[in-house]
């Protein structure tokens, strides 16, 4: 896994798989104690990111705010 950015305000980053060709973010979530959810990125999300690198702060916050979705949802 290849590390392509980190936004430390948000508390994510994003990352390549080398093996799978595929595009991941991981976003750290809880109060307390923290833990990272990693998803898989979809085409619209990559060409975004691929754009400017700061254009998936949304969807970082919306992972942020529920967690559970996106792991059942999108899990990688």
């Amino acid at each position: 896994m290849k590390d392509l950015y980190y936004n430390f305000d948000h508390m994510y980053g994003v990352y390549f798989d080398e093996v799978t060709k595929r595009y991941f973010i991981e976003v750290e979530c809880g109060d307390i104690a923290l833990y990272g959810v990693r998803v898989l990125l979809n085409e619209k999300e990559v060409s975004m990111f691929k754009e400017k690198n700061d254009s998936l702060n949304d969807l970082a916050f919306a992972i942020t705010r529920d967690p559970e979705k996106y792991k059942r949802d999108r899990f990688d």
